[in-house]
């Protein structure tokens, strides 16, 4: 986990988002390594009950149908298994795009971040710009003026 400092509110919204989202990739992943233990244990005994059915069937206890429907709950339980470890597979590559994707936003803000403090400095340098402006009045009226683009204003017949 980053270490976090003290933050704007929009940053905070966006560790606050970008938290939610771990914690809930992270909570899938558990909760779908809880439901591989489940299916393995529901496997595990549909499997148990199938071979006890088969021997009953053989001596004629129970009817084939009924092994037959063991057997096929043994095949179901065995493939609920292997979806949970599909959607642990799942989870997991979730939870990854989660924490990339926290990479990703925390670059976008620095960038735009660094956008503003260059704002900032072209404001700053256009103010002081502003306060360092010179104009001079012309000395006759025939005197030529030419306004420069920084605001300055020349007399062409001078030189300054």
């Amino acid at each position: 986990m980053l270490t976090r400092r003290r933050a704007s509110p929009r940053r905070e919204r966006l560790w606050s988002v970008s938290d939610a989202e771990e914690r809930l990739a992270a909570a899938n992943v558990a909760a779908s390594q809880t439901a591989i233990k489940s299916s393995d244990a529901q496997a595990e005994r549909a499997t148990a009950d199938s071979r006890r059915y088969a021997a009953l069937v053989s001596s004629g206890a129970v009817a084939r149908r009924d092994a037959d429907s063991f057997r096929a709950g043994a095949v179901t339980a065995e493939q609920d298994a292997a979806h949970s470890v599909a959607m642990l597979d799942v989870a997991k590559d979730s939870l990854s795009v989660t924490v990339a994707k926290r990479a990703t936003l925390l670059a976008a803000l620095q960038k735009a971040n660094a956008n503003i403090g260059r704002a900032r400095s072209a404001v700053d340098l256009a103010r002081q710009d502003q306060r360092h402006t010179l104009i001079l009045a012309p000395s006759t009226a025939s005197s030529e003026i030419v306004k420069c683009s920084r605001g300055t204003t020349y007399n062409r017949d001078r030189g300054y």
